[in-house]
Parts: structure tokens; C-alpha cells; sequence
């Protein structure tokens, strides 16, 4: 759109006024604006579960779970959205055994210009001009890897349900075939606590004791 340059600055303290407590899910590009509000402004570590994980500037660490309830969405929603935004090398992702670091890309580029006070950030359009990769096999690759680790993550998520089950259903579900799709990915629907639950339900049935005579 012509004429649309410059830009505004959200401060990160907005993210608790009241016209941002709507009950209603966000729009796609609230949950952009968001994404960019809660991504780190500086280096840091941060402590989940016990584990300490690095979330650098321009990065956010956040299980889908978290972004679900952030956003009002399914976590369906979320990770098709995710898919988006990743596919026009807006976002990278890396699934981690308890979370999900984000990594907005051209960061600084949102940041230019920025006052000394790290509350700001700076909304801008996101640039046409984007980077591509010189290996598009490689790239492809490399997204099939984090899906799998974004997939194992949320599957791992669900502590009522034992590591061993846990690890059969996802060896099953992120089988992938020939064009590097998983089984999970096939499926017309797909939540992933409702699938665990009637595997669940299955495993139990199988392993009922057997009465002796």
C-alpha cells in the first residue's frame, strides 16, 4: 500500500490495558503485534521446569499451550499459524523437550530507531525483501526437523500420561513419509490431548490382567 511509511511504538505495558483483555480469540495480526511485544529485548536465561534455557534478544520461550491461551485459539490454530509466519521467514521455531523457542527474524529492523527505554518496540510492516536461502532442499530439511521437535515438545507436555507411553505415541505420529510428512500431519483433525487420551484408554484395555483360575 503507497503511501504507508513510518511507523509507531507500542510500549509492552499496553499489553495489560483493558482493550487488550478482550474475551474474544485474537485476529492474526493481534497475534503478531503480541508476538512482538513479548519477545525478549535483550539476552537472558529463563528457568522452566527447572531447566535453564537461553532466550536471546528478538526470542521467546513459550510452550504452544502458552501461546494457545495468550492468543484464545486452538493449538491447532496456533501451529498452522506458526507454519505461516515460518514459511514467509517471518519467524523461526525450535521445539525443545519442554517449550518452544521462537525467534522473530530482522528483529532489529522492528527495533530501529528505538529509545534507550527497552519497554518500547517499534510496530513496523513486516519487509517484502526478505532473505532467501540458496538450498531449498536444505531449508525444507531443516523445517521438517523443527516441526518433529515442535510436535515432540507438545507431546511431552502432558505429565499425567507415562514417558514410555508418551514415546510411543509420538515414534508412531511423527512418522514421516517420502515427502518428509508425518503420520499426525495426514490426519483431518488433530488435537493432540484428545488423540493421547484414547491411546491412553487403548494401552489400558490392552494390559487389563488376565483373571487366574
Amino acid at each position: 500500500m503507497s503511501g504507508m511509511n513510518g511507523w509507531v511504538r507500542l510500549y509492552r505495558k499496553s499489553l495489560e490495558h483493558w482493550l487488550y483483555n478482550e474475551s474474544r480469540p485474537h485476529t492474526r495480526r493481534e497475534a503478531w503485534e503480541d508476538m512482538l511485544l513479548l519477545a525478549n529485548h535483550s539476552d537472558e536465561k529463563v528457568m522452566i521446569e527447572g531447566e535453564l534455557i537461553e532466550c536471546k534478544r528478538g526470542q521467546s520461550v513459550k510452550s504452544l499451550k502458552s501461546w494457545a491461551k495468550q492468543f484464545k485459539w486452538s493449538i491447532q490454530q496456533i501451529r498452522t499459524f506458526f507454519k505461516i509466519l515460518q514459511n514467509d521467514k517471518m519467524i523461526t521455531l525450535e521445539g525443545m523437550r519442554k517449550t518452544t523457542r521462537v525467534t522473530i527474524c530482522n528483529y532489529d529492523y522492528y527495533q530501529k530507531e528505538q529509545q534507550t527505554d527497552n519497554t518500547e518496540i517499534t510496530r513496523r510492516k513486516h519487509p517484502d525483501n526478505t532473505e532467501k536461502t540458496s538450498n531449498k532442499n536444505e531449508e525444507n530439511a531443516k523445517n521438517e526437523k523443527n516441526e518433529k521437535e515442535i510436535f515432540k515438545s507438545e507431546v511431552f507436555s502432558f505429565p499425567e500420561y507415562s514417558a514410555e507411553m508418551l514415546t510411543d505415541f509420538y515414534n508412531y505420529w511423527s512418522e514421516a513419509d517420502k515427502k518428509g510428512k508425518m503420520r499426525w500431519q495426514k490426519q483431518p483433525t488433530w488435537e493432540t490431548n484428545l488423540r493421547l487420551s484414547t491411546w491412553n484408554k487403548r494401552n489400558n484395555k490392552t494390559l487389563k490382567p488376565v483373571k487366574s483360575w
